[in-house]
């Protein structure tokens, strides 16, 4: 079973991550199917409009064992279960402290600390949350623990993961430890859960 990266003109460059092989990228506004595919990585740069169009196909996948991963604000319910984004307001250095409330295969063998700051900078890894449906198991959250930044939800067969913040192989500012998360999401895609 196949794993595709969804990408944008503004997606981040994923070569030195993998391969070709490992995860077929197809470009959002081609035709593409989910026939085959075991999971699904959307990135933070989509047009969620053009994802919308295709809810009805991605529920079905979901629903028929699919796994997805998400990061981003969702500036729009491109999914039936997936609220709008809620961005903190009046935030404070302190809010950027990231809490990690269950074990997930995703942040296996990595510290939870590696993504306060990314090159002195917090910030990049939430600042708010896509609010988890009723049933979600929390993964992470911010701000003393109260605003929920990652989750996972069952769907049917399948399970779908949301980061409410910037792609999440992409914030720690360390190149080994992104690799190191994306071969993780990689892990979870492909049916392996911790």
């Amino acid at each position: 079973m196949e794993i595709i990266y969804i990408k944008s003109s503004a997606s981040h460059d994923l070569a030195s991550f993998v391969s070709q092989s490992e995860v077929k990228i197809v470009n959002q506004y081609d035709k593409y199917s989910l026939k085959q595919i075991s999971g699904v990585i959307i990135g933070m740069s989509l047009d969620l409009y053009e994802l919308q169009k295709r809810k009805h196909e991605f529920e079905e996948f979901l629903q028929d064992g699919g796994r997805m991963f998400y990061s981003g604000h969702a500036a729009i319910s491109f999914l039936s279960f997936l609220s709008v984004y809620e961005p903190i307001n009046n935030i404070k250095l302190e809010d950027f402290f990231i809490s990690k409330n269950s074990e997930h295969i995703i942040y296996k063998d990595l510290d939870i600390k590696y993504f306060q700051n990314s090159k002195g900078v917090a910030g990049f890894y939430s600042r708010g949350q896509n609010p988890p449906p009723k049933g979600a198991k929390i993964i992470t959250s911010i701000k003393q623990g109260s605003v929920p930044c990652d989750w996972e939800f069952s769907f049917g067969k399948g399970k779908f993961y949301a980061h409410s913040g910037n792609d999440l192989y992409a914030c720690s500012g360390d190149e080994a430890i992104n690799k190191k998360v994306f071969n993780n999401i990689l892990e979870f895609l492909g049916g392996k859960d911790e």
